[in-house]
């Protein structure tokens, strides 16, 4: 889908950015999801478009459910962006996360069975909007968490025990969810429709709608979901792809239960790894600068040069985000997307740690 921003506003003498951004203002392109206002600056213009002209969401489902700030739950349509709030950060974000299916049966939020769990050894979540739930140590092993949104319990299934455990519910809650983690290691955000499967999200941006040259920087401010449990299974959650065909990308994630961030390089069909950094914290500003091949990137205030360089002529036809990497991230999410700026040039690495240290 070709972007069709509307020109209304004049963007001349602008001395600072409204979303809390510290970078240089000469940017292309700003979406400030977390206050729902997204445009490009052209020819001394903003023109403006919406959300979903900007971010193309993959989601089979109308099942995508959004929190507004009083934590009232409303649907939205297949393929659409889930923007929504998200308690964890006091703030908005358009959520990417993996396939989930409630097992509670949310039409008496009250103390009952749940519908049969799969046999797995895989760990469970189990929380309630608004009071709490959980289940009993009797049925099944605790990990830990108290069954609230904000400390989900989360638990696995006893060697030959129920696999409809009882979920003990208090306080008056407004929903109630029961999920399996299948690739990662945190509960759903928005708790789910009941016995049904919230599908898989992927999230793009027209790539060649926007960088037009071999030279560009993409920023992005990332709020993974929280908290998430040690249950000793890797759990990578992915950043950003920019490709310029499937031999030829740049791909960067956290893994979470190591603490690292890695940038990956994939030139000509072969992997090459930069140096990994320490990375302990779930909300995250990155970037991505390229200029004619050269790379470098910056995290949270501290930017870094790369010595592997692309084909002179790599440009960014394709940009993914927070979604699954072929051979690399099997799996979407679980993160939003707060902010994002995008260049149609490259960033130094002094305007680099000041773009990172945003918001």
């Amino acid at each position: 889908m070709a972007l069709s921003f509307t020109s209304n506003k004049k963007a001349t003498n602008v001395i600072s950015d409204a979303s809390g951004y510290k970078g240089p203002l000469d940017y292309f392109l700003s979406a400030d999801i977390a206050n729902d206002v997204y445009f490009i600056q052209s020819n001394g213009n903003k023109e403006y478009a919406p959300m979903d002209e900007v971010f193309q969401v993959a989601r089979s489902s109308s099942r995508g459910r959004v929190f507004d700030e009083n934590l009232n739950i409303s649907e939205v349509g297949a393929n659409f962006p889930r923007r929504s709030y998200l308690p964890a950060y006091d703030t908005f974000g358009i959520l990417i996360e993996e396939a989930r299916y409630n097992f509670f049966d949310q039409s008496t939020l009250a103390t009952k069975k749940t519908n049969a769990l799969p046999s797995t050894t895989n760990t469970f979540a189990c929380y309630a909007l608004g009071g709490s739930a959980k289940a009993s140590a009797s049925e099944v092993d605790i990990i830990g968490g108290t069954g609230t949104y904000n400390d989900p319990q989360f638990f696995t299934l006893k060697s030959g025990g129920t696999l409809t455990p009882t979920i003990t519910v208090s306080g008056s809650p407004k929903a109630i969810q029961v999920e399996q983690l299948v690739a990662k290691t945190s509960a759903s955000a928005v708790p789910s429709v009941s016995a049904a499967t919230k599908a898989s999200e992927s999230m793009s941006i027209p790539a060649t709608d926007i960088f037009t040259s071999t030279q560009g920087c993409i920023i992005l401010n990332i709020l993974e979901n929280k908290p998430n449990i040690n249950n000793g299974k890797s759990d990578y959650i992915p950043y950003v792809q920019i490709g310029f065909d499937k031999n030829n990308y740049l791909a960067m994630n956290r893994r979470v239960e190591r603490n690292i961030l890695t940038l990956r390089l994939f030139k000509d069909g072969s992997e090459v790894l930069v140096p990994q950094i320490a990375l302990t914290t779930p909300k995250n500003q990155i970037a991505i600068s390229w200029n004619n091949g050269v790379i470098s990137y910056a995290v949270n205030g501290k930017a870094y040069s790369v010595n592997t360089t692309m084909d002179a002529n790599f440009k960014a036809n394709t940009v993914q985000l927070l979604s699954a990497v072929s051979g690399w991230v099997t799996a979407d999410g679980n993160a939003a997307l707060s902010n994002m700026i995008i260049y149609n040039r490259a960033l130094s690495l002094t305007e680099l740690e000041k773009a990172t240290a945003s918001w």
